[in-house]
């Protein structure tokens, strides 16, 4: 009591801004050049989100890569495909960012 006046403690809850990830499914020769795209977009406003890192992890059997990447102003990022062993990659999106809540999964075909 400070004064004969209560104290109160105020308790404020962010919320992690919701997106829509969208993620296609990749076929690429083997050792040729091209690129996994992941676009993230905010749910409510429908903008395409820039400069939010991207955490992709990509798993050859039970071994992963994890990529971090910063999406660009068309709310794109992405991987190359180039240096990965033929067969079937599991991909799984997620987000280290406290804002946004970042989730998808997909995968990547390699062929000889």
């Amino acid at each position: 009591i400070v004064d004969n006046e209560i104290m109160k403690t105020t308790y404020i809850k962010i919320q992690k801004a919701k997106t829509i990830v969208k993620a296609p499914k990749v076929t690429a020769k083997f050792k040729k050049s091209k690129y996994f795209k992941v676009t993230v977009k905010n749910k409510e406003t429908k903008k395409m989100l820039s400069n939010v890192k991207v955490k992709i992890k990509v798993f050859t059997g039970k071994k992963f890569k994890t990529y971090i990447v910063k999406t660009n102003k068309n709310g794109m990022a992405k991987i190359n495909t180039k240096n990965l062993k033929t067969g079937t990659h599991k991909v799984v999106i997620s987000t280290s960012n406290n804002n946004y809540k970042i989730s998808a999964k997909s995968a990547i075909k390699i062929k000889r």
